[in-house]
């Protein structure tokens, strides 16, 4: 990558907060699988257009707001990959579009490389025929079997995230030309064609009710061991679809979910700089000091005063 290149490809192992989405600080993330981290980070910007690309080997959560004014593309980098994003199950031929300051809930499986694409809506929308007051009312939906339309943007990424092209002496306004053209075309092609499943969308309502009801308690008690009751009594739905929905969004029980999003609570705070384990364990109302460390343990791959020490250093 020459000097007159603005990409930058980050390798780490550890998980810090804010370490991937360093112009994004309102997004969190949130470690799922148990094991310490690894993984890779690529982040470029390309005229106006915001490129973002990674992979990890533990699942992780993806939650805050996207960019305003601006349209979100994401997608699966390699093949064979699933991903939730908010509540919609999609594989590696399927575009998730989301529109303006929507929330952001993102799941990606360990080891899947994702994209994602900040554009200016004008630059990728101009000559597309597909009604401007339809984008509006959407926020959020999802362009199935996009393969074919997916080769020419994933070959383009690909040459971003290693650094090379066909063209050594391509400059950084003929990359942003050849990127609005290729997400133009992806765009374009399928927009007006109107090429995602109403089903595919609408089956997700329920699960999307679910999450936004949850997760509304917790935030307002977000320190708070949650009950199964408490959780049901929120979503209005009984236990068994509860149950259900988020292991099939999350991959265990909501009160295992709650139980690991406090412990990337506690290590947010022992990453932030807090110097007593103790007083941590108990603000994320982990009572018992010794199971706490077994489950930080076991969660991120090494011990609280592991981190907390790293901290310091």
């Amino acid at each position: 990558m020459g000097s007159k290149s603005n990409l930058a490809l980050q390798k780490f192992t550890r998980f810090e907060p804010g370490m991937v989405h360093t112009d994004f600080p309102g997004i969190d993330l949130l470690q799922l699988e148990a094991g310490s981290l690894q993984g890779w980070v690529f982040s470029a910007m390309i005229g106006p257009y915001h490129v973002n690309a990674g992979s990890f080997n533990r699942t992780l959560l993806y939650e805050g707001h996207y960019n305003p004014d601006r349209l979100h593309i994401g997608f699966i980098l390699n093949p064979g990959y699933s991903a939730v994003v908010q509540a919609h199950e999609y594989d590696a031929g399927t575009v998730s579009v989301d529109r303006g300051a929507v929330p952001m809930h993102e799941i990606f499986p360990a080891n899947m490389a994702w994209v994602n694409i900040y554009a200016p809506e004008n630059t990728v929308m101009e000559g597309v025929q597909y009604s401007k007051k339809q984008l509006q009312a959407t926020p959020h939906f999802v362009i199935t079997d996009c393969r074919e339309e997916l080769v020419p943007l994933a070959k383009l990424i690909n040459e971003f995230v290693g650094g090379s092209n066909d063209d050594q002496n391509e400059n950084e306004s003929q990359k942003e030309d050849r990127l609005r053209a290729t997400l133009h075309n992806l765009l374009s092609s399928r927009f007006d064609a109107r090429m995602y499943e109403e089903p595919f969308a609408t089956g997700n309502l329920f699960r999307m009710h679910l999450l936004e009801e949850a997760h509304k308690l917790a935030r307002k008690h977000k320190h708070k061991p949650l009950s199964l009751g408490e959780i049901c009594k929120a979503a209005g739905m009984k236990q068994r679809t509860v149950q259900k929905y988020f292991r099939e969004i999350y991959g265990m029980g909501p009160t295992e979910y709650f139980r690991v999003r406090r412990l990337n609570g506690a290590r947010t705070d022992l990453l932030n700089g807090a110097t007593s384990i103790s007083k941590v364990a108990l603000r994320w109302e982990f009572p018992h000091l010794g199971r706490f460390a077994g489950s930080y343990k076991t969660l991120f791959g090494e011990s609280p005063k592991t981190t907390k020490d790293r901290v310091r250093l």
